[in-house]
């Protein structure tokens, strides 16, 4: 069931659209019953009582068991360091740095996609998406109305705010390939994680095999 919530903090107005699945909602307009989906402008109150959800492993949960490791997070640097050693080694191979002003160049792009590949990787992983603190409560009362609570933090969660084991803001997902959640506070950390991992990906290929070729048709 969707329902539209008016939600005012200070100065800022929201409009949100909540699509509910493990919760019953109940929508009633100021004054009387609303049989109809509210529309923008009408003021809604929005009641969720909590349902039952499903207990499940969580996806990190299952992928380290997948590919037979106790840390993901282990894995995933191993993966990071393998691909940036070979690289390394073959492009040295048929384009040593030492000898050519574009060999240098291009193994220096290479060595700085990498780490910043890994740089973004690390801080997604240990700033944290960002937390609401237990108990926690707008300062107007008539603005919970408008806002789940959560049974688990006991406290109410803000616009945008989903539970993964703690309330976390803005969540977007919980990612398998930094065992944590993309929220406010490392969400750009992540978009870097993916733009640099992306580019350094390509170059690699393109190094590979170029290294493949060559060694093939000597």
């Amino acid at each position: 069931m969707v329902g539209i919530v008016h939600f005012k903090l200070g100065d800022v107005t929201f409009w949100e659209d909540h699509a509910v699945s493990h919760t019953q909602v109940i929508l009633l307009r100021t004054g009387d019953c609303c049989s109809n989906p509210p529309t923008e402008g009408s003021h809604v109150r929005v009641v969720f009582s909590p349902g039952v959800q499903e207990k499940r492993p969580s996806d990190a949960f299952m992928s380290a068991r997948l590919l037979g490791c106790a840390s993901p997070l282990i894995q995933r640097a191993r993966i990071i360091k393998i691909v940036t050693f070979m690289t390394v080694h073959c492009s040295s191979m048929w384009w040593p740095p030492d000898k050519s002003l574009a060999g240098f160049l291009h193994l220096s792009v290479f060595l700085s996609l990498s780490g910043l590949t890994l740089y973004h990787f690390m801080n997604a992983i240990y700033l944290g998406p960002g937390y609401l603190p237990p108990g926690w409560a707008p300062e107007n009362a008539d603005h919970t109305d408008s806002l789940q609570f959560c049974n688990t933090c006991q406290g109410y969660k803000a616009p945008r705010t989903h539970h993964c084991r703690k309330c976390v803001m803005k969540m977007d997902h919980h990612c398998p390939w930094i065992n944590n959640c993309v929220g406010h506070k490392n969400h750009a950390h992540f978009a870097g994680f993916l733009f640099f991992a992306v580019c350094g990906c390509l170059l690699a290929s393109l190094t590979l095999s170029c290294s493949l070729y060559r060694a093939l048709n000597r």
